[in-house]
């Protein structure tokens, strides 16, 4: 069973891919893209809120924010 907040990202990730089949794309690429890109923010979001205020932990945030993204294709 899934939690609640991987549910909200799995509808909205089937909102954004009815709106490409609509277009005459392909739901299941569709789907499947935006619901990794929307995990890979979430968890993006997680690293930049729980940061502590300082020169070393804002510069260790932004370089793992950025590997995060770049390990898995996410601009």
């Amino acid at each position: 069973m899934m939690n609640e907040r991987i549910q909200a990202l799995a509808e909205q990730a089937d909102n954004y891919a009815a709106g490409i089949v609509d277009q005459g794309g392909r739901f299941r690429e569709a789907y499947t893209t935006k619901f990794v890109e929307l995990i890979i923010q979430d968890c993006v979001d997680i690293i930049e809120n729980s940061r502590i205020d300082s020169d070393k932990s804002v510069c260790l945030v932004g370089s793992t924010k950025c590997k995060i993204k770049q390990h898995f294709g996410v601009e």
